[in-house]
């Protein structure tokens, strides 16, 4: 029912970026009517040619399904542009370098210079590792608290929800915008500073167009094409969840952007909590 669906958000997401960085406007599918909220991506202002550019420039990156990072599935990972460490083993990934997708059907835990990520199994979550930091973008969960990242730099906990993306980089910068890191063609908004205690490293969070997400990271768009049922069943879910926030996940309160305290566990709405579900 909702592969089409799918196909039709994309091409929303799709023409709204080729023709003007601001867009509201309504997304209606199979019925469905949900207005979308001003979107912000990062194109040049001088050239037309990088608008069309950016409307059909995909983020790269690999589906991982596997559990067991042996020598034969590092060496497909490898040629696939791939990097992960000799630790890598079970549920355990250690990521040096490159873009992954994990729906994991097992708990599992994904290892970065910056940060670890648990994921509890029926979670999908996308991981851009390079060498300016991390971004991790939270597409899915069954449950609440499904992903949890530790920050390196202070062991701080920030839990993601569906729809919200966490950057932690070390690079010199405190506005999100002058990041020299690929982390704005996926749409976005809403995007604070978190307040990690740490100068070397900075972190940001924000919502992010989980239908935006579907049209630019090429294997969630492959996916929506796949005859495998578990890819079928992922993007159906992902599309539901996509019309039902309207294509952003909910506003995050300005407010909230300073108080964050170094030992706490932080949800990615900028609210505090006492609790984390994921452990080390």
């Amino acid at each position: 029912m909702f592969s089409g669906l799918a196909i039709i958000l994309q091409c929303q997401y799709v023409a709204a970026s080729a023709s003007n960085i601001e867009h509201s406007g309504e997304i209606i599918a199979a019925g469905i009517s949900q207005p979308a909220m001003d979107m912000t991506a990062r194109v040049s202002s001088t050239k037309e040619d990088d608008l069309a550019k950016k409307a059909v420039s995909l983020i790269w990156g690999v589906e991982i399904n596997a559990c067991h990072f042996g020598g034969d599935e590092a060496n497909r990972l490898a040629k696939e542009g791939i990097l992960i460490g000799t630790e890598s083993a079970n549920n355990y990934l250690s990521l040096e370098g490159g873009n992954i997708l994990l729906t994991p059907e097992q708990d599992m835990v994904v290892a970065t210079r910056e940060g670890k990520a648990y994921i509890r199994a029926g979670a999908s979550i996308f991981i851009c590792q390079s060498g300016e930091g991390v971004v991790f973008y939270d597409l899915l969960q069954t449950k609440p608290k499904q992903v949890v990242v530790t920050v390196s730099a202070n062991k701080q906990k920030i839990v993601l929800e569906p729809g919200r993306m966490l950057v932690i980089t070390n690079e010199n910068a405190s506005d999100f915008e002058k990041l020299a890191m690929d982390c704005h063609r996926v749409n976005y908004n809403n995007v604070i500073q978190l307040d990690l205690q740490n100068r070397e490293v900075k972190a940001f969070t924000g919502n992010f167009s989980i239908a935006s997400a579907m049209a630019t990271i090429e294997p969630l768009r492959e996916s929506t094409k796949s005859a495998n049922i578990n890819d079928q069943q992922v993007t159906d879910k992902l599309v539901k969840g996509a019309v039902i926030m309207g294509g952003f996940a909910a506003t995050v309160p300005d407010t909230n952007a300073n108080n964050l305290e170094a030992d706490s566990v932080v949800a990615a709405n900028a609210k505090t909590s006492n609790n984390a579900t994921l452990t080390e």
